[in-house]
């Protein structure tokens, strides 16, 4: 773990701006067609995740650096699987039991059929390989292209690789499959899917924020926010593309900008403690939002207390998932992401080998 002093508050707030775009991008919004709200009002808000991947591959980079052999590899990716599967293993429980009550309480089908029950679903979720549907916890699907990123750093430390030649060449690999037509399995599908790409955006950011290219000037600034103004434009009316290259290259580079000018900010106007504070709950937030949005309409409706204006039905849907958020991240996160330390630590002295803190 970096310290304190290291901490990239500008970053976690961007964590918290991404995390909040993909709340709003999942309220239940049809009902209220009749009065004029589009049902997709806040659909861009799903642009929150490519800038999630673009801060993955910068923030895996970060924690990564210095980290070299099998050793290193095998604990990195221990780390990170540590650091994300426990809550995620908790909310696909929380689906499953949905799902259970799902047959007396018809409301909970859409989202949580009797069939998130099969225990092969279950089990190709928890394991990251639900290839052909999405995961029991359908928030999770974006969870398959962390671990599987995560997979592709854990290779590159392993291979004693510098980030720049790894990664341009995994670029080419995903361009040369995708081309040729030759992702016939379902794992390397995965593997090198167009989505991955959008990692490596942020690869580049750090390569650049490595090699001092990101200190703050005015003009650097002022260039990399017009960039991004540029890019997020193109973002939202590529979003919904068919063409899914499109969306990785528009909102990947938008997301790449936006990362970029948060670094070159960060030591001249960094975020307030409010917006970091969302930030380190994001996770949580991620998470536990889909679980309120899928339900609390619903609960609404059956207590009969849907007769509210949007503003204000947008606002009670907003605030619930926070709150709950925030009561995941410190009864729940926390502690399970405390205990994972212990387990790591404790396996790492059993293997006689040091044991860094999981950031």
């Amino acid at each position: 773990m970096k310290p304190d002093s290291m901490k990239l508050n500008n970053i976690q707030a961007l964590r918290a701006i991404a995390a909040l775009m993909v709340v709003f991008a999942h309220i239940d919004l049809p009902r209220y067609q009749s009065v004029g709200i589009h049902p997709d009002m806040f659909a861009f808000g799903a642009f929150g995740v490519d800038v999630f991947f673009v801060i993955s591959g910068f923030i895996m980079m970060y924690i990564g650096a210095g980290k070299s052999g099998l050793r290193d590899a095998g604990g990195f990716l221990e780390r990170r699987f540590l650091r994300v599967w426990p809550l995620y293993a908790f909310f696909t429980a929380v689906a499953v039991w949905l799902a259970y009550e799902s047959d007396p309480n018809w409301w909970l089908s859409y989202y949580y059929p009797r069939a998130k029950m099969d225990p092969a679903w279950i089990a190709g979720s928890l394991t990251f390989t639900r290839w052909s549907r999405s995961p029991v916890d359908a928030i999770g699907w974006t969870l398959i292209y962390e671990f599987w990123f995560y997979v592709s750093v854990s290779i590159m430390i392993a291979l004693r690789a510098g980030p720049k030649y790894f990664f341009l060449g995994y670029t080419v690999l995903i361009l040369a499959v995708r081309a040729l037509g030759l992702a016939k399995s379902p794992m390397l599908n995965q593997f090198t899917h167009p989505f991955m790409l959008e990692f490596v955006y942020g690869v580049v950011v750090y390569e650049l924020f490595a090699g001092g290219r990101l200190g703050y000037s005015n003009g650097k600034a002022l260039a990399l926010a017009a960039a991004a103004a540029v890019t997020t434009v193109l973002a939202w009316r590529t979003l919904d593309s068919p063409a899914l290259y499109s969306r990785v290259l528009f909102s990947g580079s938008a997301g790449f900008f936006i990362v970029a000018l948060a670094l070159t900010l960060e030591h001249r106007f960094t975020a307030g403690k409010a917006l970091v504070l969302l930030g380190d709950a994001s996770y949580s937030i991620y998470l536990t939002h889909w679980t309120v949005l899928t339900t609390l309409p619903s609960l609404l409706d059956l207590h009969h207390l849907s007769n509210m204006g949007p503003i204000t039905y947008i606002a009670v849907n907003v605030a619930a998932a926070l709150l709950l958020s925030f009561a995941v991240f410190f009864l729940i996160e926390k502690p399970l992401r405390l205990a994972a330390q212990c387990i790591h630590r404790r396996f790492r002295r059993a293997k006689g080998a040091p044991a860094p803190a999981t950031p």
